[in-house]
């Protein structure tokens, strides 16, 4: 029975539930409960990993490293993998908790779809960090993972397909974010309640992380697109975006090393 009343909320909603037959208290109701869920959702979304581990474990900000992008590709290369891990692990956690919170306040495919929209928006635009931030990739695919896990089977096996075939991970990106809302149409289109919402979010979210790669697609237009090593290069193969990325790596870590110099000839 308690499990029956959870999963009824999730699926349609507490404040639906409670706001239905209300009359104009109801849509009153309705209205606070789609602006509650997107404003919790953006503000989660706003909590940006990679600025704020860049930030409290190497006293810097990723945006000044690398390809400048505050995510977890450029934290691997500049920081390394544990700070690449703890990234990716925060920027799900805040999709999968801003996706649950909407679902049961609003329900799955009306709050669960908008309060990953405003996720989403909330990682690219950050309201605590400039409104500068990631390109939302991964909370993207923690967002479909919640949502509708069978069309996050699609969307990820089109993102690694494209991976191991080209090696470039933003065309898999971009091409995983283009299928997800013709997807969503096909699984769920007259079948669920406010399908419509959902569908809109879903191309919404997927033109913003298409539109955040822009300048990736001018890269891989021009031939200049950093390809994914599935093993260690030789140097003769290292192209040129890699060689700028790698130098700005080593401009990092030498300033690094200059600091704990100077903080142990401080500390003495």
């Amino acid at each position: 029975m308690f499990f029956e009343v959870i999963g009824n909320a999730y699926v349609n909603g507490a404040i639906t539930l409670l706001s239905s037959g209300s009359g104009k208290m109801g849509t009153a109701f309705i209205i606070i409960g789609l602006v509650l869920t997107a404003v919790i959702a953006y503000l989660l979304g706003s909590l940006n990993f990679a600025l704020i581990l860049s930030k409290r474990m190497y006293g810097e900000d990723i945006r000044e490293f690398g390809s400048k992008n505050a995510g977890t590709t450029n934290m691997a290369r500049t920081y390394g993998k544990k700070a690449a891990l703890f990234t990716i692990l925060g920027d799900i956690l805040k999709g999968v908790l801003s996706v649950v919170i909407g679902s049961f306040l609003m329900g799955v495919t009306l709050g669960g779809y908008l309060a990953g929209l405003f996720c989403v928006i909330g990682h690219v635009f950050p309201i605590f960090y400039g409104f500068r931030g990631g390109k939302g990739v991964a909370t993207a695919a923690a967002v479909i993972l919640v949502v509708n896990p069978l069309v996050f089977l699609v969307v990820i096996g089109v993102f690694a397909l494209t991976v191991l075939l080209t090696r470039y991970v933003s065309l898999g990106s971009c091409l995983a974010a283009a299928i997800f809302p013709f997807m969503t149409f096909y699984s769920i289109a007259g079948k669920l309640p406010n399908w419509g919402i959902a569908f809109i979010c879903s191309f919404l979210m997927a033109i913003l992380v298409i539109c955040k790669h822009h300048a990736n697609l001018y890269r891989l237009a021009n031939g200049k697109e950093t390809k994914f090593a599935f093993k260690k290069k030789d140097k003769g193969e290292e192209s040129e975006t890699e060689h700028e990325t790698e130098s700005e790596t080593k401009v990092y870590k030498a300033k690094k090393k200059k600091k704990e110099t100077k903080y142990k000839v401080s500390k003495k």
